[in-house]
């Protein structure tokens, strides 16, 4: 018995959600004839691909019909502080206190 295994996955972001994403996969296995030809071999592989992937497009629009408006979505999250590009460090100059000043 020979088997073919095939997985597809999609993932696409959340419109108007920061940082966020969904996910949709799909996996199968089938039986193969072992009298297959290698280009029968690989038409069963391009047949069991695009199965896998119409079934995922069709879950992706099936879920987005049902989606609650961004409106009413979770708000993205604004940061407390601003946030500064990392980088070097920069040295700063070391300045006398003032006790220093009178030693």
């Amino acid at each position: 018995m020979t088997t073919i295994s095939a997985k597809y996955s999609k993932k696409l972001p959340v419109s108007g959600v920061q940082f966020s994403n969904e996910e949709i996969g799909a996996e199968a296995t089938v039986e193969i004839s072992e009298s297959l030809t290698p280009g029968g071999i690989q038409q069963k592989c391009f047949e069991l691909f695009s199965f896998l992937s119409i079934a995922v497009d069709a879950q992706f629009a099936a879920h987005n019909k049902a989606r609650v408006p961004a409106t009413t979505a979770a708000r993205p999250v604004t940061p407390a502080r601003p946030v500064t590009p990392a980088g070097p460090a920069v040295p700063q100059p070391s300045r006398p206190s003032y006790r220093d000043q009178f030693a």
